[in-house]
């Protein structure tokens, strides 16, 4: 009987101490994504889901942000008039250029720069320059440099904001 009692007491410390190793490595772990996230070395759920609506408009924007979407016209359509011309296409694909820089980035003056684009045709125009001048593709590239969670949260409100933009071809007469 007693060598049944202490089998069961060895089984009970067995017990507590792997719960104890389990509460520990939860807390463990709580705390030090606490500590990786202070640093700025894991995102926290809040800049988890910013990058994760981020991709979802990138996903919608793939389109229109093809240097061939404007020159891709559907039948019996033709390019809106207002359409932003080539020169000042250039000149916006160097404004958002930019408007990156090797140690600071300015979310909002990309915004600023894409304020001259009035239809998705006119964002395709300034990706096609802005691939001719730089060779990048300006949708993946801006993605990729827009990385804090500030500049993501800039990002998504301008990817928006694009993805609401009529397509810029009006139907022929």
């Amino acid at each position: 009987m007693e060598d049944s009692l202490e089998k069961h007491k060895e089984l009970i410390k067995i017990t507590i101490i792997l719960l104890i190793v389990i509460a520990a490595g939860l807390f463990g772990k709580k705390i030090l994504d606490g500590i990786l996230e202070a640093f700025n070395l894991k995102d926290t759920e809040e800049e988890k889901a910013h990058k994760k609506s981020a991709e979802v408009q990138e996903n919608l924007a793939i389109n229109f942000f093809s240097p061939n979407y404007y020159k891709t016209i559907p039948q019996n359509y033709m390019l809106s008039a207002g359409t932003i011309n080539m020169k000042n296409a250039h000149a916006t694909g160097k404004n958002i250029y930019n408007s990156i820089g090797y140690i600071y980035d300015s979310p909002e003056q990309t915004a600023a720069a894409f304020s001259t684009a009035k239809t998705k045709a006119d964002v395709s125009k300034i990706a096609d320059t802005f691939n001719s001048d730089y060779q990048k593709d300006l949708l993946t590239w801006l993605s990729g440099k827009l990385d804090t969670d500030t500049q993501k949260q800039a990002w998504l409100k301008l990817l928006k904001n694009l993805n609401i933009l009529p397509s810029g071809f009006t139907k022929k007469i």
